[in-house]
């Protein structure tokens, strides 16, 4: 697993969507939202947070925030956090 810790501003609108499990298989998450971070030197990341993190990005931010995040990069090189402030 990959640790990265990023400084940027929100450039998108936070995408919130729940998971749903169809077929009855137990998902480990039940919410998932992402958005687009501008980090320093100007490079576009997308960045996802689930649950308890998920709410807090729905909830809280706003383009043009600026926010430092915790998390891993994930096999689709989206980072998915697990602490932001």
């Amino acid at each position: 697993m990959n640790i990265v810790v990023i400084k940027g501003k929100v450039i998108t609108k936070v995408d919130f969507k729940f998971i749903y499990d169809r077929y009855g298989k137990t998902n480990k998450y039940t919410s998932i939202a992402r958005c687009m971070l501008k980090i320093d030197n100007e490079s576009i990341v997308q960045i996802c947070g689930y649950d308890s993190i998920a709410d807090f990005m729905y909830r809280e931010l706003k383009i043009g925030d600026k926010v430092i995040c915790d998390g891993y990069l994930d096999s689709a090189g989206m980072i998915c956090l697990e602490e932001m402030w």
